[in-house]
């Protein structure tokens, strides 16, 4: 949903920018566009509160947007997962979450977000300055949504192989390293070309979102049912440190230099690390698919944020 999120909004930011700076409204009111901009859109989530109160649920058994026969086979598969899964050992709790599986996950998550933050805050101020290129913020808003529609494509289109073959290390592995490829593609041709490297950042971007679905099935694949939750919660409040580092560090080097070359290479730097990390990822034992050739039709796939079977329902 995010890249998705993020190719709605950017053009629709980049023409409040516009639209609020060329009208009278900017005058009159005394409210610089990007604030504007940020009060607008920051009214928006309240529209989709009564969405999430309808149909977000805790459990299975109480989803009324599922048939009775779907909601049945999603918690036999929860059942059958709790019996496999690695029996809970009373055991500290620190401890629980210093497992060797946690603290790959949270490194890997911390590089993830260095790239896929650093970029998504620093592009358009990069495509603004761009040799060559004259854009107003309407269509710097466009171009910036171009990468995230390509990535909300290939996220679905690269989860549900991950689903298919019932592999996830691999696909993180591959989703970090070609983002962290084209990362640096892109900043070596930017002396070549503006539209090339555009281009580049365009493949790069989609690495770090494609990552993220087999990503967390990893830890309710992997970690006892008592520790899945936590150490879910940890690597992702930890992780999310990235998502201040990579917006600093990218910002820190385009004062120091002058321009974002260095910055977006470190952006690279640190997918390619989080590639290299997560060929260190304990894989699960893959679950034997159900004997019954009468069970009952696979439900859609749950969202990340959810309680999600280990072996693919999509």
């Amino acid at each position: 949903c995010q890249p998705l999120a993020v190719a709605l909004s950017s053009p629709l930011s980049g023409w409040i920018l516009d639209a609020w700076k060329s009208s009278s409204l900017e005058a009159t009111t005394g409210l610089a566009n990007w604030r504007a901009m940020l009060i607008l859109e920051g009214a928006l989530p309240f529209l989709w509160l009564p969405i999430w109160i309808y149909f977000i649920n805790d459990h299975p058994r109480q989803a009324r947007w599922i048939s009775t026969a779907e909601r049945a086979h999603v918690e036999s598969i929860l059942v059958r997962e709790a019996a496999e899964l690695e029996p809970g050992r009373p055991e500290p709790f620190w401890r629980a979450l210093l497992r060797r599986q946690v603290l790959v996950m949270l490194v890997i998550y911390f590089f993830q977000n260095c790239g896929a933050y650093g970029c998504m805050f620093w592009l358009p101020s990069a495509l603004k300055h761009a040799q060559g290129l004259r854009l107003s913020n309407t269509l710097i808003g466009l171009l910036f949504a171009g990468p995230y529609v390509l990535g909300a494509i290939l996220m679905i289109l690269h989860a549900r192989h991950s689903d298919r073959t019932r592999e996830r290390r691999g696909h993180v592995a591959a989703a970090l390293g070609w983002g962290g490829a084209f990362f640096l593609a892109g900043v070596l041709s930017r002396s070549h070309s503006a539209w090339l490297s555009y281009a580049c950042i365009c493949v790069a971007i989609t690495g770090p979102f494609c990552s993220l679905a087999p990503f967390w099935a990893i830890p309710t694949e992997t970690l006892p049912r008592g520790v899945a939750g936590s150490a879910m919660g940890l690597i992702n409040a930890m992780g999310n440190l990235g998502g201040f580092a990579g917006p600093f560090l990218v910002g820190y080097l385009d004062k120091v230099t002058g321009n974002f070359t260095y910055g977006f290479g470190l952006l690279g730097v640190a997918l390619l690390l989080g590639a290299a990390m997560a060929t260190l990822i304990t894989p699960a034992v893959p679950l034997a698919a159900p004997q019954s050739s009468t069970s009952p039709p696979p439900s859609p796939s749950l969202p990340l944020d959810t309680p999600t079977p280990r072996s693919p329902i999509a």
